[in-house]
């Protein structure tokens, strides 16, 4: 349907107008078209079309499966959404779920299932789907200070082998928490713990304490990267410290965590500098099972900001960053075990 209005404004100047579609038409493909006239009713703008289709996901993160397919997770328009692409990238299946919102992470369970992160309306979006896309549970949460503060990063998620998982949000007073839900999607336990802002990873240690480890930076009399040990009942084990470069705490910094087969973890910890000029300096932690550093690497790429930046530890396969440098060429730095 053709839906037509006009309206006269006031006064001159500039305007922003916003459009907002209600109703069942909203997840089919949209276009609209905006004409603006003088006040003598002559045409001094030409039509703009704003085009809108439920089919083009805006990704944030994905998941692979056996036979070489994947299932994206983000959003379409202003809903979460999940696809399914085949080796290739064809869009085998598209499910956009009703409420309002985004998924920004999707991790593997242990029984071939696989979780998926977001938020709707200032709550926690968590649900539990299969391989062919069937929900298998569904839940919003509101966190007991009124807020859930989802920040789009991926490895908010780790999963235990009974398929209870621990996840990872921010409240509305800043701090960082940590939650557990069971398997049936009912949760366990909420912690907040004041010393966790911006995280790098949640992920489930491989050194045989079923602890979780959590990375974030701190930025105190230094900047420091930490990685928090936390047992499966929420209780806060042990805070490994790990000091970096002085000069890297002019612009915000972040961490990103990795669990190696063997029991390591690692970290890479990209900060930013902001003279001479705009820059970022990228460096490489491995550390033993106590959290002892076995060795540090300072990573030899040159991008613009810190925001751009983002890394992925592949177990066996070794981390994957991508940046793009000021003159906006993308790259993308693979590094070994």
């Amino acid at each position: 349907a053709t839906t037509d209005f006009s309206y006269l404004f006031p006064n001159s100047g500039y305007y922003t107008v916003k459009l907002q579609a209600t109703g069942p038409a909203c997840s089919r493909e949209k276009t609209v078209q905006i004409h603006v006239k003088s006040p003598c009713g002559d045409p001094f703008f030409a039509a703009t079309e704003y085009f809108i289709n439920p089919n083009i996901i805006s990704g944030e993160d994905l998941a692979d499966l056996p036979d070489g397919s994947l299932i994206l997770c983000g959003r379409s328009g202003q809903q979460p959404i999940i696809s399914r692409l085949d080796a290739v990238g064809n869009v085998i299946w598209n499910k956009v779920f009703d409420v309002s919102g985004l998924f920004n992470d999707i991790e593997p369970l242990p029984d071939g299932n696989f979780v998926l992160r977001g938020q709707t309306n200032s709550r926690l979006l968590l649900a539990k789907i299969d391989p062919d896309g069937n929900v298998l549970w569904f839940q919003t949460l509101q966190n007991p200070d009124g807020f859930y503060n989802i920040e789009y990063g991926v490895n908010s998620v780790a999963a235990n082998p009974d398929g209870s998982f621990a996840f990872y949000f921010r409240g509305s007073n800043n701090s960082g928490a940590i939650g557990k839900m069971s398997a049936s999607g009912t949760v366990d336990w909420v912690r907040y713990f004041p010393i966790l802002q911006s995280i790098g990873g949640l992920r489930r240690a491989t050194d045989g304490s079923e602890d979780f480890l959590v990375s974030t930076v701190a930025v105190l009399a230094g900047l420091e990267q930490l990685v928090l040990r936390i047992s499966q009942a929420g209780n806060l084990v042990k805070i490994y410290r790990y000091s970096l470069p002085q000069q890297t705490v002019e612009i915000t910094s972040t961490g990103y965590l990795g669990v190696h087969p063997d029991g390591d973890f690692s970290l890479v910890f990209v900060g930013g500098l902001a003279s001479p000029t705009i820059s970022e300096e990228k460096y490489l932690i491995r550390c033993q099972p106590d959290g002892q550093a076995r060795w540090a690497k300072k990573i030899a790429t040159s991008g613009l900001t810190t925001s751009n930046v983002r890394a992925q530890y592949f177990p066996g396969g070794g981390w994957l960053i991508t940046d793009y440098k000021s003159n906006a060429d993308n790259y993308l730095v693979r590094i070994s075990e």
